[in-house]
C-alpha cells in the first residue's frame, strides 16, 4: 500500500518537529486509550503501532495484526491525521 504523508508522518520525519511530535502523540495515544476504553475500540493500539513502536512496520502488517482490512486502515489514518490537525491548530501544540 503507499503511504501519503500526513501531519503525523511528517512531524514524524522531520528532526526539528522531534519534541512537538512527541507531545502531540503521546496525547494523541493518551486520548485514544481513554476513547477506546469507552467504546470498545482499538485505535490506541493500532495508533501506538503506526506512530510510537520505534520498528517501522507496514501497513499490511498492521492491518493483519488487528484483524483490520487495508481501507479500514487508511480510514484510521485519516482520522488520526484530521485530530491531529485540530490538535495542532486549536491548542497550539
Amino acid at each position: 500500500m503507499n503511504k501519503r504523508k500526513g501531519i503525523l508522518e511528517e512531524l514524524r520525519q522531520n528532526k526539528s518537529e522531534n519534541s512537538k511530535y512527541k507531545l502531540l502523540a503521546i496525547t494523541m495515544q493518551r486520548y485514544y486509550k481513554i476513547y477506546d476504553m469507552d467504546c470498545g475500540t482499538n485505535f490506541c493500539d493500532i495508533f501506538t503501532a503506526l506512530y510510537l513502536e520505534k520498528t517501522e512496520v507496514t501497513y499490511d502488517e498492521i492491518a493483519l495484526r488487528f484483524g483490520v482490512s487495508i481501507p479500514t486502515l487508511s480510514r484510521y489514518i485519516k482520522q488520526f491525521n484530521v485530530l491531529a490537525e485540530k490538535l495542532l491548530n486549536k491548542i497550539n501544540i
